[in-house]
């Protein structure tokens, strides 16, 4: 069976099918004790989430297209207004018209495949709700345990690993998702966030402005009220503030200014391995 394509995950679709469960139910067992109805039942719900990625993937991908059609637009727009003088410039200024009301048009019409993925999401929820209740009954006599690979201890968090994803939208430096280390808890951040640790990215990327240069070191600041770091290690991902730390001499104490970091954007950052879907699912579900 392929691993998934998400890279951060390192399991296959049915180990983070069967991981999510058992963190879900809080008991570890290997997939032998399940009936032949549930190992079906998890096969089907592979197949599902499968299914509704396509679906989703292929409605951005039409919305991503209707994105192009917009800056063609403004790319005609101002061709047009800088050749309005001449026969060229009205031909684009007239154009543009006509394309205009066409994405309008477009934009306004959902694909039949986001609507197709939402529906799947809701049926997946549903299957996974159902083939949850029934291995509840079916491991009820195997003894509770810990969560497997240690990811519900709360004790420390410098050393542990996290995934970083930035908002392309909210950042004015944007780099692909990637690991990194936590290197620092700031017990005092500064009064803007209630809470702040520095992050070491596993692999650098390159930035540009305002000029070349490497960016090593981050920190995450929580300023959401229902976000916070031990809910980024036990609960799923969390959206927090990402700055560029500037001055590194801040590692090693409890604080740091502002202008000891520059902005970089917003997005969710979350442990590493990341959460699978059908843990959080369940969990919410359990919360709720």
């Amino acid at each position: 069976m392929k691993k998934n394509g998400d890279d951060s995950s390192p399991f296959t679709d049915k180990e983070t099918v069967l991981w999510g469960l058992q963190l879900a139910l809080g008991r570890t067992f290997d997939e032998s004790v399940l009936s032949k109805e549930s190992r079906d039942g998890i096969d089907h719900l592979i197949d599902l989430k499968r299914l509704a990625e396509e679906r989703r993937l292929e409605g951005s991908r039409y919305f991503s297209r209707v994105h192009r059609f917009w800056i063609l637009w403004v790319a005609l727009l101002l061709l047009g207004m800088a050749l309005l003088l001449v026969i060229i410039g009205v031909v684009f200024f007239v154009a543009d018209v006509f394309l205009y009301r066409w994405i309008r048009k477009r934009e306004k019409t959902t694909p039949r495949a986001s609507l197709e993925s939402l529906e799947l999401s809701r049926t997946f929820a549903k299957e996974l709700q159902s083939l949850y209740d029934r291995m509840k009954v079916e491991t009820s006599d195997l003894p509770t345990e810990k969560a497997p690979y240690g990811l519900l201890e709360k004790s420390t968090y410098v050393g542990r690993a996290v995934w970083i994803s930035v908002d392309s939208d909210l950042s004015s430096t944007v780099f692909a998702d990637r690991k990194g280390i936590v290197v620092r808890v700031f017990n005092n951040p500064p009064d803007h966030c209630k809470q702040a640790m520095a992050v070491e990215l596993a692999s650098p990327p390159l930035t540009l402005f305002p000029w070349p240069r490497r960016l090593r070191y981050i920190i995450a600041e929580y300023y959401n009220e229902w976000d916070s770091i031990v809910h980024s290690f036990t609960e799923g991902h969390s959206y927090v503030r990402f700055v560029r730390l500037k001055n590194k001499t801040v590692l090693k104490s409890d604080t740091y200014r502002i202008k000891d970091t520059s902005r970089i954007g917003a997005g969710l950052i979350t442990a590493w391995p990341v959460l699978p879907t059908e843990a959080r699912l369940l969990s919410r579900r359990e919360g709720g």
